[in-house]
């Protein structure tokens, strides 16, 4: 057999020929594996030797062992101390990263008078329109008219900064 790369329906071809050695091909899978071999003499001399050892080893009466074969159950996995503390400091600074984060905001805005208003109660959402109007411009459209926003991007009404 030569040994060069095959092309796909040769590889499929070949899977095919395993599967009909053992009776599990279907009518669909032998017809086109048939078409194949008609039209491919590389997959015709892989189906031929496959098909000889499959034959010859199937003949052979089945092989007594003298001592039997143990396969031994799956092996207990090491732990190496290196893996168990870098695990351990993991844990650890996710621990501190939620403890400080849950108590800052448990603390929650500290009112420093009683003239604050909390954010939530404001109306101005001139930054909501212009992320909104960038966003457009992003996906290259125009921005809309009195949105402030000129031809280049430049805020018109907005002193500059």
């Amino acid at each position: 057999m030569a040994l060069r790369p095959q092309p796909h329906t040769c590889d499929r071809a070949r899977e095919w020929v395993s599967l009909r050695l053992d009776d599990e091909i279907s009518e669909l899978e032998d017809a086109l594996l048939e078409a194949h071999l008609r039209r491919c003499g590389v997959c015709r001399e892989y189906e031929a030797s496959v098909r000889g050892a499959v034959l010859a080893l199937r003949a052979r009466p089945p092989e007594h062992m003298d001592q039997p074969i143990v396969v031994s159950g799956r092996r207990r996995a090491l732990l190496r101390p290196a893996a168990v503390a870098r695990v351990a400091a993991v844990v650890a600074a996710v621990v501190g990263v939620t403890t400080v984060l849950s108590t800052q905001a448990a603390k929650g805005p500290a009112s420093h008078g009683s003239n604050t208003v909390p954010v939530a109660s404001v109306p101005d959402d001139q930054d909501l329109k212009q992320l909104r109007t960038l966003r457009v411009l992003q996906l290259g459209g125009r921005p809309p008219r009195g949105s402030g926003i000129g031809s280049y991007g430049v805020n018109a009404g907005a002193p500059p900064t």
